[in-house]
């Protein structure tokens, strides 16, 4: 059985506390939200290793007070801050919820960036494609070659390996 004791006596934290009070020892409690200050992915979201598994420190906060996460559910914010880990800042809703959540609070890049909206032809990722684009990519880099700006990069048999840019 592991002792329920948060920090050592050097004032470290224990790695052997129990799982409840590991996870608090981690939590700054501000008036609007309780923010998570262990590790965090890049978007912000707290993490932590909870019962063998690394997962969201947000989902961890709920399966400690309301048990296991049901299938097929997320557990989403009502605050929008990635690092709360409030219980009342956080329910349980569907992939369908989390869109319509997000959707609702302008955040969805999908509807929000109207250069997202176009179809066909006129699409972004149609933009600039084709023929002309690869000619003038192919001019520029006879120009560089030409030029001195770009050399060739060959191996010792004399097969070109690639190009690099010399600043």
């Amino acid at each position: 059985m592991r002792i329920a004791v948060p920090f050592r006596k050097d004032g470290r934290r224990s790695r052997w506390a129990e799982p409840a009070t590991r996870f608090w020892t981690f939590v700054t409690k501000t008036p609007t939200c309780w923010l998570w200050q262990g590790d965090h992915v890049r978007r912000g979201y707290g993490r932590i290793t909870f019962n063998g598994i690394r997962q969201g420190a947000h989902r961890v906060a709920w399966q400690l007070a309301n048990g296991p996460i049901p299938d097929n559910l997320q557990v989403l914010h009502r605050c929008d801050v990635p690092a709360c880990v409030r219980l009342d800042h956080l329910f349980v809703g569907t992939i369908a919820d989390n869109v319509r959540d997000c959707t609702r609070k302008h955040r969805n890049i999908l509807i929000e960036t109207p250069m997202l909206w176009a179809r066909g032809d006129q699409h972004w990722t149609r933009q600039e494609r084709g023929r002309t684009w690869r000619q003038r990519i192919a001019t520029q880099r006879r120009e560089e070659l030409r030029s001195g700006l770009r050399v060739v990069i060959r191996n010792e048999r004399g097969q070109i390996m690639g190009h690099r840019i010399i600043r």
